[in-house]
């Protein structure tokens, strides 16, 4: 099951809102960026780049991976802040979920 669209970060904007005034926090895997927002949810974004994984259905597959974890967590996860995930290197699926679990604890401390 997918994110819902509120929780979704979706513009080109929204990704530069939190590149370019954001905090990373980087994993094994994963690097996240994450900056707070004017709202009382969470919005998250997923970058798989293609020099990890050549092919699309790669690169989606793990979006939705990734999505899934971030929607089986959500309770835990601080509200107000936007979250791009950015995959750093090629892993194995249960690599990234240890990886992301652990990253989002640190978002809560």
């Amino acid at each position: 099951m997918a994110l819902s669209k509120n929780n979704r970060l979706k513009k080109a904007k929204d990704f530069d809102f939190v590149f370019h005034g954001g905090t990373a926090v980087k994993g094994n895997v994963l690097l996240i960026k994450y900056r707070q927002n004017r709202t009382n949810k969470s919005r998250f974004g997923f970058i798989v780049s293609a020099k990890f994984f050549k092919k699309a259905v790669a690169r989606n597959r793990i979006k939705r991976l990734l999505s899934e974890i971030v929607q089986s967590s959500q309770g835990d996860i601080n509200r107000g802040y936007d979250i791009v995930v950015v995959v750093n290197r090629k892993a194995e699926s249960e690599d990234m979920k240890a990886d992301l679990k652990n990253l989002l604890s640190k978002l809560n401390d």
